[in-house]
């Protein structure tokens, strides 16, 4: 991000210094000036007080949430956002020499949104968990929908010994989009009318967006109910099926082990519960072998389970968990498959 802001005020205080320096040379001056440099000082002690609170906001407050809109946000993804590999996902070179890889796809709960390395998205987790002869691999990017992630993982050039396929809730957009249903608000809720000083002050763009947490709540609400009127309209489940089924198949032709990892809005699990079972139930039913978060993580409270009170992507420690999950299923489908032979 730019410094137009803090050099502004820089000048603006220069220009208030100077002002009340050339005040006070006057001798002759000064009892008729009196009051206008009382303004001076006011303005300039408001303005270094500014610029202290602009640098401290700049260095100290590195935050991800759920949209990036916020200037912490940014500052967080130039900071943790890496490495990012030769195919543009946020992962490491892929290695064709290991004995053992998986696959991991989706989008950026598979992608370690919030999480500050890769080593501890469930992807990362998974693979310390099985040992040094395996190698991850992570097809995910934020904002990937289902139709995203079956062209990523059909490009994919080669077999894996299984694939983890990661559903969040609002995967289905992708499918609303093919029928045209798009929300009707705006998710930024930028400022019509000072919007250069919230883009480019840290500290200002700080206030603004959590002033507005109110109305952000109001609005979280108005996407999540979106988002669940989806998994009524028989029109958009059909695409999302279909959409599932190819996916499946997909990663089918990539690895004989195919395990559905399926999150709920972890911010509201009780809700979510009805729906991570349904996308289960779809993907037993192709044959996957199915993890459903929300009844696995009811016991916990949202400050556990999400990554801060801005960002509603999984908490390191809901990563963990989660790798341990499938680590289980690739212990007992390699427990079964040596006792068949």
């Amino acid at each position: 991000m730019g410094f137009e802001f803090p050099a502004l005020l820089i000048i603006l205080a220069v220009l208030s210094g100077l002002s009340i320096y050339s005040l006070r040379i006057d001798p002759a001056r000064i009892n008729r000036t009196a009051s206008r440099q009382n303004v001076y000082l006011c303005l300039l002690a408001l303005l270094l007080t500014l610029l202290v609170l602009e640098f401290a906001t700049r260095l100290f407050v590195i935050q991800s949430d759920n949209f990036g809109f916020t200037v912490s946000a940014r500052r967080w993804e130039e900071k943790y956002w890496n490495p990012i590999n030769a195919q543009g996902y946020r992962d490491r070179e892929w290695s064709e020499s290991s004995r053992h890889s998986f696959i991991a796809v989706g989008d950026s709960f598979a992608a370690g949104a919030g999480v500050k390395s890769i080593e501890h998205r469930f992807s990362g987790v998974l693979e310390t968990l099985l040992g040094g002869s395996w190698h991850a691999i992570t097809l995910a990017k934020p904002g990937w929908h289902t139709g995203d992630q079956i062209e990523a993982l059909r490009e994919f050039p080669r077999e894996v010994d299984f694939v983890v396929l990661s559903y969040v809730i609002n995967d289905i957009l992708g499918a609303a989009e093919e029928i045209g249903e798009l929300p009707t608000y705006e998710l930024s809720f930028r400022p019509q009318y000072f919007s250069w000083f919230v883009a480019k002050s840290a500290f200002i763009n700080y206030l603004y967006y959590r002033s507005f947490r109110l109305f952000k709540a109001r609005l979280s609400n108005s996407y999540w109910d979106h988002v669940v009127s989806l998994f009524s309209n028989p029109e958009v489940m059909e695409i999302q099926k279909r959409q599932l089924r190819e996916l499946y198949q997909t990663a089918k032709s990539k690895s004989p082990q195919v395990v559905a990892l399926v999150f709920p809005d972890l911010r509201s699990l009780t809700s979510s519960a009805a729906i991570t079972r349904k996308i289960g139930a779809i993907y037993s039913e192709l044959g996957a072998e199915v993890i459903d978060l929300s009844p696995l993580l009811s016991s916990r409270s949202a400050d556990e389970l999400t990554v801060n009170s801005l960002d509603s992507h999984p908490s390191e420690a809901v990563h963990s968990f989660a790798a341990q999950l499938i680590a289980d299923k690739v212990a007992a489908r390699h427990a079964q498959d040596s006792s068949a032979e």
